[in-house]
């Protein structure tokens, strides 16, 4: 399923503005949900704010949110996920993550190969020690 990820700047200072200080925090998240349900036609309800976008309007406190704030909106399944641009920038593609199990497949098998080759390694390790032990022995003695 492709979905459509759209940017929106949101202005929130009318949503606010005529409200008292400690309620313009709690408004400009509903304005948020508000603008998008509007724009992504969707139920308020299936908004779903990311909490990194809580943090940027609630940064200040609540009696001094942003003016605007720029959002990226994704459908996901009945919801809209709404999340900051840097959020969105830090997601890692489908592609990437294909390829990152591909190469997690590949770093076990070469784990499991040196695996085998530490096994051998240390057998002959520990017959080294023991030789190296009788040749000390050897010297005390003298």
């Amino acid at each position: 399923m492709i979905t459509e990820t759209r940017t929106y700047t949101i202005p929130l200072r009318d949503a606010y503005q005529e409200k008292p200080p400690h309620q313009k925090a709690p408004r400009a998240v509903k304005a948020v949900k508000s603008f998008l349900s509007k724009h992504m036609k969707a139920e308020k309800d299936s908004v779903k704010v990311s909490s990194s976008l809580n943090h940027v309007i609630w940064a200040n406190g609540a009696r001094n949110p942003p003016a605007k704030v720029t959002v990226v909106a994704e459908p996901m399944d009945s919801q809209v996920h709404v999340m900051t641009e840097d959020e969105y920038a830090e997601q890692p593609d489908e592609a990437d993550l294909d390829d990152q199990e591909a190469d997690s497949e590949d770093d076990e098998q070469d784990v499991e190969e040196q695996g085998d080759e530490t096994s051998e390694e240390s057998s002959e390790a520990s017959s080294d020690d023991e030789d190296n032990e009788d040749r000390a022995d050897d010297t005390e003695e003298s």
